[in-house]
């Protein structure tokens, strides 16, 4: 998601933070860190039930509890015991229990102490460390063409795409669309060989996932003139410090073929705080051609009002 470089996400960091790291899945961050202090105070509790019943199966079953026994174990017990989830959204909610059931109770016992330290302010997160928790890039197919107004048919090969999220859901919509088409995603997270990113994607199936690549979007290890088209959905130049949008965009540039087109959306950067405008783009060479242009009808049913534009890349 964030194409930042590493040493740039982790400045400031408190360390070891496993949400931060990447160890935690999106779907609990996310609704953790959006939700208010009540329901947080409910979503910490049911890490602590889902974190008991994993230490108490491991303990009879050895290591790796199934996702299916935490699935069913934990959803009972939690709402047993904290019978308010009614005022919660069903759909996040499921999606947390889902991704609860994803980790073991060691890493359990991390994300519980840590939401603990977040609600007591002994952690304090600032915006951009809460967006990169948050996994907005994983969006699927038909998220990535109404965000950029376009369809499947517009699609261009060899295609990148830059800053995928933890699923990597677009290249397997696309490659089910196109098999044996070359599929490329890249993402910064990748470059932690711990992270959960890594973990799920490092070693997945070429003909399910495609190509993926660590590294951020501001130093790619492809050839000129290789990609016929780029995209980027919430990554970059979302998150990509404002100093570093040149570079971003010049490397987008630099591995594009001729005729090829870049489409990064929304237009923002320095992790969502500022939009990019004419005046950000004043220092780009002659030759390169990067416009802003507005975020197409489909598009603003995905974002709100203060998100306008999309920059585009053409060479």
């Amino acid at each position: 998601m964030s194409e930042a470089s590493t040493g740039e996400m982790e400045a400031g960091l408190p360390t070891g933070l496993f949400l931060i790291d990447g160890g935690v899945d999106p779907d609990v961050t996310s609704l953790f860190l959006r939700a208010d202090r009540g329901s947080c105070i409910i979503l910490a509790g049911t890490v602590d039930v889902f974190r008991q019943i994993a230490e108490d199966y491991e303990q009879a079953h050895g290591e790796n509890p199934t996702h299916q026994f935490l699935e069913i174990r934990g959803g009972h017990e939690a709402i047993k015991r904290f019978p308010v989830f009614s005022e919660l959204v069903e759909g996040p909610y499921m999606r947390f229990r889902s991704g609860l059931a994803r980790h073991t109770g060691e890493e359990l016992r991390q994300i519980e102490t840590e939401f603990t330290k977040i609600l007591t302010g002994v952690i304090k997160l600032t915006d951009a460390q809460k967006q990169q928790l948050s996994n907005l890039s994983d969006g699927d197919l038909r998220g990535y063409l109404d965000a950029f107004g376009i369809e499947t048919e517009d699609l261009a090969f060899p295609l990148l795409d830059v800053g995928t999220g933890l699923n990597a859901y677009f290249a397997q919509d696309v490659l089910a669309a196109f098999p044996g088409r070359r599929m490329v995603s890249t993402s910064m997270h990748l470059l932690s060989p711990h992270s959960l990113m890594s973990r799920r994607l490092l070693h997945a199936d070429p003909a399910q996932y495609g190509e993926i690549v660590a590294c951020s979007g501001i130093e790619m290890p492809f050839d000129d003139d290789t990609f016929g088209m780029v995209v980027s959905r919430n990554a970059d130049p979302y998150y990509t410090p404002k100093r570093d949008l040149i570079s971003s965009i010049r490397e987008k540039h630099r591995v594009m073929k001729f005729g090829a087109v870049a489409i990064l959306c929304p237009s923002v950067c320095q992790y969502g705080e500022h939009d990019i405008t004419d005046e950000d783009l004043t220092g780009l060479p002659s030759e390169i051609d990067a416009t802003l242009e507005p975020i197409p009808l489909s598009g603003k049913r995905i974002y709100d009002g203060n998100i306008q534009n999309l920059l585009v890349i053409r060479k």
